[in-house]
């Protein structure tokens, strides 16, 4: 513990401080339970099975990466900056945290969906690659989105008008964009999924669009206004690129 620590009478402790428990604990829970931490709080690669024990709120990161978890139930309620809770055995979010107020991390895993982080709200980007994810039901209130290196076929569940940072769809099996917010604000990336047409992607993107690798015919369906660049080449066999990069002048 770098810090002060109060014992309450419930038994609960509080820190004053950071506590970073990280490689030097080998158990599958921790052996007491904390109530707050004004800072950091880090269990990253202590063998835990389960994150009961740990603080109900973190005024730091909360790290519990590279661990066997398969829930998040027993995790901090609210923390101040990121959550990072990447490459463990996450089934399922039952536990997730009401409030992230900077990235929320969850890659690896073996998700099938997002149920579970419907409450929750995120301050920065939320992190979900290579966790197997196939659908996006539960998808949390978030700033910016990776799904990158996941099983998604549709954005089924997803149900955002508007995404004010960036949307990653790269590398899944999407087959169409139906259920894309309207509005992206960063970058979108469809990239490397199996499109035949952009209908249904969004109206409006602020940043770059990248629909490459894909079997794209036609750009029926690409936004009514664009400030970055079109990141298109690669396997698409679009019948009709000049007329679309008379109005679109991107990356060719």
């Amino acid at each position: 513990i770098l810090g002060s620590y109060t014992r309450n009478e419930d038994g609960t402790v509080d820190v004053d401080g950071t506590v970073d428990l990280s490689y030097k604990f080998g158990s599958d829970r921790l052996p007491f339970q904390f109530g707050s931490v004004s800072e950091d709080f880090r269990v990253k690669d202590c063998l835990l099975k389960t994150l009961s024990g740990c603080p109900s709120s973190v005024g730091g990161d909360f790290i519990c990466s590279d661990n066997y978890l398969k829930s998040l139930q027993g995790g901090p309620r609210e923390v101040r900056h990121n959550y990072k809770a990447e490459d463990n055995l996450l089934e399922e979010l039952a536990g997730a945290p009401f409030r992230v107020g900077g990235n929320f991390n969850i890659c690896g895993g073996r998700l099938k969906s997002l149920e579970g982080c419907d409450n929750t709200k995120v301050g920065g980007e939320f992190i979900c690659n290579s966790a197997g994810l196939m659908r996006l039901d539960g998808c949390p209130e978030a700033k910016s989105y990776n799904f990158e290196n996941n099983r998604l076929t549709s954005l089924d569940g997803f149900n955002k008008e508007r995404v004010d940072g960036k949307l990653n769809l790269r590398n899944n099996e999407i087959s169409s964009l139906e259920g894309c917010p309207e509005q992206v604000y960063g970058k979108f990336n469809c990239s490397n999924n199996e499109l035949v047409d952009l209908v249904g992607g969004p109206k409006t993107v602020k940043g770059d669009y990248d629909c490459s690798a894909n079997n794209i015919w036609t750009y029926d369906g690409f936004p009514n206004y664009m400030a970055g660049e079109v990141i298109w080449q690669g396997l698409n066999p679009v019948q009709n690129v000049s007329n679309l990069f008379s109005f679109y002048p991107g990356r060719l």
